[in-house]
Parts: structure tokens; sequence; C-alpha cells
């Protein structure tokens, strides 16, 4: 029997949940494009307003701050392509995760693995979260 603190909480299984997904699903490459393309028209929609992005360097950005650096060419990319994307479903909370190889637009390329948090809000899903972890070293890279 569990431990009192903790309950089994069943992912949806049923056909929201999968079209739920499939649009999260399409959200995800929707992001990753905009930010490649710097479309901050769609980046403001699919990010929500309290949103919080934990870098794998320990960086913290808002919102506002992750939308301004990509606005003023801080953070510009070539490329940021995924892989091995996840999409769980939990009512009006989708938690994707996912590798993303990563080309900077000084031609900086690196690989992370992360976690991102949506809510379903009035304008549709919106991003609330990103957490990114180190992937492992480009190939060629010397690992040190």
């Amino acid at each position: 029997m569990p431990h009192e603190s903790f309950r089994e909480v069943p992912l949806m299984t049923n056909e929201k949940a999968t079209e739920g997904a499939d649009e999260v699903r399409a959200l995800e490459f929707s992001l990753e494009s905009a930010v490649v393309l710097a479309d901050l028209e769609t980046l403001e929609r699919l990010h929500a307003e309290d949103f919080t992005f934990i870098h794998s360097t320990g960086r913290i950005d808002t919102k506002e701050s992750w939308l301004g650096r990509i606005r003023s060419g801080e953070s510009s990319f070539r490329r940021r392509t995924l892989s091995d994307l996840d999409v769980e479903m939990h009512d009006d909370v989708a938690v994707t995760s996912g590798r993303i190889e990563v080309e900077t637009g000084s031609g900086r390329s690196y690989e992370i693995r992360y976690v991102r948090v949506y809510a379903m809000r009035v304008p549709g899903w919106q991003l609330v979260s990103h957490r990114s972890i180190d992937g492992p070293p480009a190939i060629g890279a010397s690992a040190t």
C-alpha cells in the first residue's frame, strides 16, 4: 500500500487528452520556430505572463527578460531541433520533455534536455515554465 502522503495520479487516456497532446506537441515545434525566426508576436502569445525560464547555466529569465533578449538579438539562433519529445496531459496542464540541438547565431552548437509546463489559459495553451539541463557534448567536441 502506498504511503499516505502519496497517491497515484493516472495520466489522461481519453480522446480529449490525445487531441490536447497533439496540440501541445505542435506548439512545441511552433515555439522553436518562433525562437529561431525571432517571431515576437507568436512568442508573446505562447508565453504566459508568469513564465519562468531556468537555463542550464542557472540563469533565470522571466517572459519580459527572455523575449527582450530575443528582441535585442542578444539571444539569436540559426537552428533549434527538437527530438525525444514526450507530452504528458494532466487536465488543463501539459508537461513536455525532450532534447533540443541548438546552433546559436554566432555558430556555437550545444544540446540541452528540458522540461516545460504548459497551462490552458483563456487564450489557449501557454508556456509557464521551462527548465534546461546540459545534454551530452556536441559531436566532435572535446570532453573536459
